[in-house]
């Protein structure tokens, strides 16, 4: 909710750093050449992006959770599924 993707990669170019979208997710990029730490990307450290395994993505997509409905999480730590 901080970051706006599309401003992002351009940041991301900005920065040299290679980006490619993940299918099926667009929301993710995967940085194929990077070999820094998280906190070395634009914004991790202002919490803008995160850094998140593809698969935990997908859990909020195959649950499909619409407003309203309470979703109990028993696998929540650190919360990047719950985040998504």
């Amino acid at each position: 909710l901080k970051a706006d993707p599309e401003a992002y990669r351009v940041r991301l170019s900005e920065a040299g750093i290679a980006y490619e979208t993940v299918p099926d997710l667009p929301e993710l990029l995967r940085l194929p050449g990077w070999h820094g730490t998280p906190t070395g990307l634009p914004a991790f450290e202002a919490g803008e992006v995160y850094v998140q395994e593809p698969a935990s993505a997908l859990v909020a997509r195959f649950t499909d959770p619409q407003p309203g409905e309470r979703v109990l999480d028993l696998c929540a730590a650190p919360g990047s599924k719950t985040t998504h």
